[in-house]
């Protein structure tokens, strides 16, 4: 008897170990390195708002996104003023109906800005903007963006 409850305890031990997985068995992902980093966190957009961030690192991208609800047309627009850095804006919109525009690139001014207009968005369409660093990266350099819909 006493055989019979030690064999038991042993072969339930094993079968324990042998199902449970590793501890350090993990999927490992990149983690977002700030805030707006891809487009599913995409920040919520407000006309006439201006909003001051940095790129963090040389492959950061801040996303922004605004919804018209308006029940109208909007036409959109905006700007991007930069300190001594080159930073491009890009533009797409999601219709809603499982059509989404390629993304557009801001052309580039003089005195560090770029700036866009007379993007119509539909009523419940989405526009996307991201802003990235192009060229040689320089850390702590920021940029103030403006978004508009008139």
């Amino acid at each position: 008897m006493k055989l019979k409850r030690v064999l038991t305890v042993l072969l339930t031990s094993v079968m324990l170990l042998t199902m449970s997985s590793s501890v350090f068995a993990a999927d490992v992902k990149p983690m977002a390195s700030g805030i707006g980093d891809t487009k599913e966190q995409a920040l919520t957009l407000l006309p006439a708002e201006k909003y001051t961030l940095y790129i963090s690192n040389i492959n950061d991208q801040d996303w922004y996104a605004w919804k018209n609800n308006t029940g109208e047309v909007k036409y959109t627009g905006g700007f991007l003023n930069q300190n001594d850095v080159n930073h491009r804006v890009g533009l797409m919109i999601d219709y809603g109906n499982g059509r989404v525009t390629d993304l557009l690139y801001a052309q580039s001014q003089p005195f560090h800005s770029i700036h866009w207009q007379n993007f119509a968005i539909p009523n419940g369409a989405t526009l996307y903007l991201v802003v990235e660093q192009v060229g040689e990266y320089k850390a702590g350099e920021g940029y103030q963006l403006v978004f508009l819909a008139h």
